[in-house]
């Protein structure tokens, strides 16, 4: 009996030992998602499309490819605690045992909504999808809607930057407005191409009797792009970049750069790890590499 006993504790023992020391390698799984912006008002319903593909072996679950999303969490940055409301994650009834080959994709679209008195901030997402979770933070920003007052001194500062500058449509700029604690305003223009912001940006300042105190900014070279740069070529550049980075973890969001011949790009910075060698080798350092994809010159 005491043999037995033995024999199954030893047996105990060595399948927590395999289990602790099952090696992690890279995750199988490449999440991505689709945003319609990266900036919401309140009472907005937000949309998120996620995007798994299977890079890894042949993954066996029953079900539809859908099933293997679980419910989807978009909480403030600051607390992870208060999230946005949603509807119910439901599954299929679909029992047919099936493998999620490599290559193979899902896709699912959570849908959030807000109100008045939904937190202002940017959020984070956190997906589950088969055995993993994926964490994408400062997803999207939500605001306030402007005020009958704010959009009064925003149609002013329009007006203004209009006038000075060489600026034809102001479409394609976001607008933040800012209340000064002497009562003015300071209404901030940044130039966007797509889902991506410049370094092209103006200020108006307002103050509290409704007069124009300042106007600073430059014209720069990114808005002679907007008539080339369209949503489809940005969207075949994030295509190419994504495909080059996708075996890198620790990265940089994608953002606008111009190339030494004229090119709009999509770049990216990456931080590579590695053991130093030097000391005996139990340091860890890091290189920095660039990826740039163009999407488009003036031509």
């Amino acid at each position: 009996m005491k043999r037995i006993i033995s024999i199954c504790l030893s047996l105990l023992l060595l399948a927590s030992v395999l289990t602790a020391c099952k090696p992690t390698g890279e995750s199988p799984w490449a999440f991505e998602y689709k945003l319609e912006k990266g900036e919401f008002l309140q009472g907005d319903t937000i949309r998120i499309t996620v995007t798994v593909t299977n890079n890894g072996k042949g993954y066996r679950y029953t079900g539809a490819p859908t099933d293997l999303f679980g419910p989807a969490k978009l909480y403030s940055k600051y607390d992870v605690n208060y999230t946005l409301k949603t509807l119910p994650h439901v599954n299929t009834d679909d029992s047919t045992e099936r493998v999620f080959a490599n290559g193979q994709t899902a896709q699912y679209t959570y849908e959030f909504y807000t109100d008045e008195f939904s937190r202002e901030g940017f959020y984070n997402l956190s997906v589950p999808f088969a055995d993993e979770t994926a964490t994408f933070e400062m997803l999207l920003y939500l605001g306030a809607p402007p005020t009958e007052d704010e959009l009064a001194v925003i149609e002013l500062a329009d007006a203004e930057i209009l006038n000075k500058f060489p600026i034809e449509s102001l479409t394609n700029y976001k607008v933040r407005i800012n209340k000064n604690k002497n009562g003015g305003y300071s209404v901030e223009y940044t130039l966007m191409i797509g889902k991506y912001r410049t370094y092209e940006s103006y200020t108006v300042r307002v103050n509290e009797d409704r007069t124009v105190e300042s106007i600073t900014g430059e014209y720069g070279e990114y808005a002679a792009y907007l008539p080339y740069a369209t949503e489809e070529k940005i969207r075949a550049a994030e295509e190419k970049l994504a495909k080059q980075i996708e075996k890198y973890e620790e990265r940089s969001g994608f953002y606008l750069t111009i190339d030494s011949e004229g090119y709009l790009c999509l770049h990216t910075e990456i931080i590579v790890k590695y053991k130093n060698v030097l000391g005996g080798g139990c340091g860890i350092d890091h290189d920095h590499k660039f990826f740039t994809e163009r999407i488009c010159s003036l031509q």
